[in-house]
């Protein structure tokens, strides 16, 4: 041993950082942790402790691991020690102070060595080698031999290097601990060069080769003698000593590439699998595909299965040659019955496409020619000029937009299905122009979840006008965004002054079904009541008080629009999140960021409404400790009845 190890009774070897040196073990306790004067110290790693184990050595020569830390140590990465407990070491055990199975980079480890057990293996090792080197003699067949034709050197040498090129899981270990299959070449009388086999090849059966392993060596029954015409017309032909099963029995390179890892043997129905590539035999991953949705060989995760015609040609090829490296029909039937890969798993979507492909050929077969009412749409592109961007060179000009006051523009009439849009009675109706009247506290105005559609201006586009995509409908419009900033008051607004998207409904109406309104000024958007579910905080139970509340007093929601306004222009309300422009009722605004403003003077509203006309399990609440700024109010229904949420925040941590 090195001298850095005099008087030591052990050492750790890191197992993470081969690089950094043995740490003697001299005293009877050796600490590890990220103080400085620990005997490890690891000053940078954050997640070890001050003081995170140390090693124990008692008075009956027994070594302890103990935890003291944190985050705890493993041990052997199958038991982890947690503060305050200890287990016995032995030699060759590993703990890791540090240790993520996906993140190894950061991973901190070491390998306790007693250095008594490690000085016998040293010695053991020593002996063996020396032992190797007086006693062993290297076998080989090529030494000491007369010499022969050229022919009967390659086949021999080709015999020699197949059986020791042999698959280990194909080798067998009979009683005597000699290696079971094996051809040694034998020369006869006659002249004639026979191959001598300690049992058959071609059996699969594990307790047939040990049988057979157990037997003298003898000639297979109808084994074909091979002559030495033969040889030198098998060495003639470039790759049949390789390849051919006339002259060698023993697996080949091409063999060994056509093995599947799961059962060992050639492959047969190869399927492949993705993004991968690994191949198998479609019964062999089968059985494994029950089991799990990873790659045998990778682990990683298969999105899809194909079929790999490529390999099952070569395998096809490959056993044309060699007819005996075939596989029993027993096991090839067997494989075919665990096949469970339909088409669907090797071609998802085909039955799909064929399915409408049938269908669309039987409707076309019944109709006998296509409906009347279907026009295909046809492109007519402007007539070819000479010039860049026109079609001479490669390039065709995009279709010209139209919008509705375009002049060219065709208006297409779309039956209405929107009940509410066609609701009768009220001022409502679509297509109506103005305003509703402000409802007032009696209440005689309700909240109608129906759209108004307002008058577009008296506006022509001209010929190169630009034209914008409205964000709610994605039909375009005139961009007249540049005149509304010249004079408000001429042109409705057609951009949110927050989020500056591009909205039409304030310029002419939007058209989508469901839109009630996408802009307009913060005092003409209509919320309607069903904002009313979660306008508190995400809080319905807050939300449902301030509904029963308003229907209580018979008030509307756009009158608690109208006070919150009137409320902001004179500093009473304000808005949570600041921002660059400063808001009011008259501010352009889309429907989303009105109501995200909205639901910030809702709660303040809520907030100033009297105790009194609340009702008494409302305001016999205990406050929460977070205030308006509690998650847990927002998913749990409980929590929000238990506690009162309208209030600040008076829990720090």
């Amino acid at each position: 041993m090195e001298d850095i190890t005099d008087g030591a009774w052990g050492q750790l070897v890191s197992v993470t950082d081969v690089d950094s040196p043995h740490f003697p073990l001299i005293e009877n306790r050796f600490t590890v942790g990220r103080a400085k004067d620990c005997d490890i110290s690891l000053t940078s790693n954050k997640l070890v402790s001050g003081r995170h184990c140390h090693i124990e050595r008692d008075a009956e020569g027994r070594v302890w691991l103990c935890d003291t830390s944190t985050n705890g140590t493993l041990l052997n990465t199958s038991e982890k020690i947690t503060k305050g407990n200890r287990k016995e070491l032995t030699h060759g055990d590993e703990f890791f102070v540090v240790y993520k199975k996906d993140e190894e980079d950061i991973n901190v480890g070491y390998m306790y060595q007693n250095l008594e057990e490690l000085q016998k293996e040293m010695d053991a090792t020593q002996d063996y080698s020396l032992e190797l080197e007086m006693e062993a003699t290297l076998v080989d067949d090529s030494v000491n031999i007369a010499e022969e034709d050229d022919c009967s050197k390659t086949s021999k040498r080709s015999a020699e290097n197949t059986s020791t090129c042999e698959p280990l899981t194909k080798r067998l270990k009979t009683d005597d601990g000699e290696q079971g299959p094996s051809s040694v070449p034998a020369e006869d009388g006659k002249g004639k060069i026979t191959l001598e086999n300690k049992d058959d090849v071609g059996k699969s059966s594990i307790k047939e080769k040990e049988d057979q392993g157990k037997t003298t060596p003898e000639v297979k029954d109808g084994q074909k003698e091979t002559t030495s015409e033969d040889k030198k017309d098998c060495c003639n032909k470039p790759g049949m000593a390789a390849t051919s099963g006339s002259c060698v029995d023993g697996p080949d390179e091409i063999e060994e590439a056509l093995i599947c890892t799961i059962c060992q043997e050639l492959l047969h129905d190869c399927i492949s699998l993705q993004p991968c590539m690994h191949s198998f035999c479609a019964g062999c991953y089968s059985d494994w595909m029950e089991k799990s949705n990873e790659c045998p060989t990778c682990r990683m995760k298969v999105e899809r299965i194909n079929k790999n015609h490529i390999v099952n040609n070569l395998m096809e090829a490959y056993l044309k040659e060699n007819p005996n490296k075939k596989r029993d029909e027993e096991d090839l039937k067997e494989l075919d019955a665990k096949n469970k890969i339909s088409r669907d798993m090797l071609y998802p979507g085909s039955k799909h496409r064929m399915d409408s492909s049938d269908s669309s050929e039987s409707d076309s077969s019944d109709s006998g020619s296509p409906p009347p009412d279907h026009v295909p749409f046809q492109f007519n592109a402007p007539p070819p000029l000479l010039g860049f961007g026109t079609p001479v060179f490669g390039t065709v000009r995009p279709a010209r937009t139209l919008c509705r006051q375009c002049p060219d523009y065709n208006e297409v009439t779309i039956p209405c299905t929107d009940l509410a849009a066609t609701t009768t009675g009220t001022t409502g109706i679509l297509g109506a122009i103005g305003q509703f009247e402000r409802p007032g506290p009696s209440g005689e105005q309700p909240d109608p979840d129906v759209k108004v559609m307002p008058t577009a201006p008296d506006y022509r586009c001209k010929q190169n006008q630009t034209h914008v995509l409205c964000q709610c409908c994605l039909q375009p419009m005139p961009d007249r965004r540049p005149q509304y900033l010249a004079d408000p008051t001429t042109i409705p607004p057609q951009q949110c002054a927050l989020c500056y998207r591009a909205y039409c409904h304030a310029y002419w109406g939007c058209k989508k079904v469901d839109c009630m309104g996408c802009i307009g000024k913060f005092r003409d958007i209509r919320f309607g009541k069903k904002c009313l579910s979660a306008i508190i905080l995400e809080n319905q139970f807050e939300s449902q008080v301030l509904k029963n509340y308003l229907e209580k007093k018979n008030l509307s929601v756009k009158y608690v629009l109208d006070q919150c306004l009137a409320k902001v222009d004179t500093g009473v309300f304000s808005f949570r999140d600041p921002t660059t422009i400063q808001i009011n009722g008259g501010t352009p605004i889309c429907y989303a960021c009105a109501l995200r403003k909205f639901k910030d003077l809702a709660y303040q509203y809520r907030f100033s409404i009297p105790r009194n006309d609340l009702p008494a399990e409302v305001t016999s609440r205990p406050d929460c400790h977070w205030g308006k700024n509690c998650r847990t109010q927002r998913h749990n229904i409980n929590h929000a009845q238990r506690f009162n949420h309208i209030c600040d925040q008076i829990r720090l941590t």
